[in-house]
């Protein structure tokens, strides 16, 4: 049985209205005969006690009756979309896929009214419930991103068991989704600056396609937790790695890859050997601390007299109790991630100028 707690809340409030009404009335009517004063200030009180009553009353029944409303007003609005697009997808759905994407989409009016502009999301919805991507066909952003990825020659491919892959026209592999995350197979690096941007970015990886029809993947930072002094700083040495291979979007799954052998750093860049630790900043909260205390103007930078390159590690050790971020050891001690409470910054001289070029959590 399904309760209305608000109207539950207003009967409590009127029956401990109505039990003290009776009982300011039991207990004063042989005072009224006795004395007229005592009348008129009874009066006066009951005049003011009945306008609370009826204010407060009226306003919680006209709110409660407001939500109401609203809410009728959303659920007839999705069960009108659902009607229209239940008509849209007459040669798209059968009637046991119109109940599961209904149940995708229960309670999701703005995803709905996307869809109902674009009825072929329908198709790229039943794609994905075939292949059982559970998860990315329940998201509206990712149904418009495989949208998009479809209808630029993208072709989606999985077997049972197995992850989900990301094919081009000649069925090559250019990417895998491992635990949710889109990794690059074909690497844009170096960034092919020509190459068309498809869909939008997903967990710091945006798929491209170049001049003649290659797909690849693109290390594509958020940078939106910056501003542009920090943008700037992070990025005006033309080899600055910072982002690329250690921002906070990047997937552990990235990590892991880069401490194999050959490694492949998360912007795609390869080695032979991969380095002792692959590691990441936590959030851009902690990799926005190093920035600011380390840069050139601070106390701590200091670099010796004639050099054009400066490394350094902050803080010294001991002096944080909450890590900047965290890393995977390649080789032999490969396992799983560890915190790490030390940063090694690195300045280039450019010119006249110090610019940073890279800096990274280490243990």
């Amino acid at each position: 049985m399904a309760y209305n707690f608000r109207s539950l809340y207003s009967l409590k409030i009127n029956i401990s209205k109505a039990v003290f009404s009776l009982f300011l009335g039991a207990i004063t009517l042989p005072l009224l005969v006795m004395n007229r004063l005592f009348k008129t200030i009874l009066f006066l009180v009951a005049g003011v006690f009945l306008g609370i009553q009826f204010y407060t009353g009226d306003t919680f029944s006209s709110t409660e009756k407001s939500n109401d409303v609203k809410v009728e007003k959303v659920v007839s609005k999705e069960e009108g979309l659902f009607s229209t697009l239940k008509n849209k997808s007459t040669n798209k759905l059968d009637p046991q896929q119109w109940e599961k994407f209904k149940s995708d989409f229960k309670n999701n009016l703005a995803a709905l009214q996307k869809i109902n502009e674009n009825s072929a999301l329908l198709d790229t919805w039943k794609t994905l419930d075939a292949l059982e991507e559970k998860i990315l066909k329940r998201n509206f952003a990712w149904l418009q991103r495989v949208y998009d990825w479809s209808r630029a020659g993208v072709l989606l491919f999985k077997k049972n068991g197995e992850n989900l892959k990301l094919l081009d026209a000649s069925e090559e592999t250019f990417g895998e989704f491992i635990n949710g995350h889109l990794l690059p197979e074909k690497y844009d690096f170096p960034v092919n600056t020509s190459a068309k941007s498809i869909g939008t970015p997903c967990n710091g990886y945006q798929v491209v396609k170049d001049k003649i029809g290659d797909f690849f993947i693109r290390r594509a930072p958020d940078t939106s937790p910056y501003n542009d002094a920090e943008l700037t700083e992070l990025t005006q040495h033309p080899k600055a790695h910072v982002l690329e291979r250690h921002g906070p979007d990047i997937p552990i799954e990235a990590l892991i890859k880069r401490a194999k052998s050959p490694s492949y750093a998360p912007d795609g860049k390869r080695s032979r050997k991969a380095p002792s630790y692959a590691s990441k900043f936590e959030s851009p909260e902690r990799l926005k601390v190093v920035l600011n205390k380390t840069k050139p103007g601070t106390a701590i930078f200091d670099p010796p007299a004639g050099v054009t390159s400066y490394a350094f590690d902050y803080p010294s050790a001991g002096e944080t109790t909450i890590p900047f971020g965290y890393g995977i050891a390649s080789g032999k001690n490969r396992g799983a991630c560890v915190e790490m409470y030390r940063v090694k910054v690195v300045y280039r001289k450019v010119g006249d100028v110090w610019k940073l070029l890279t800096m990274y959590p280490q243990p």
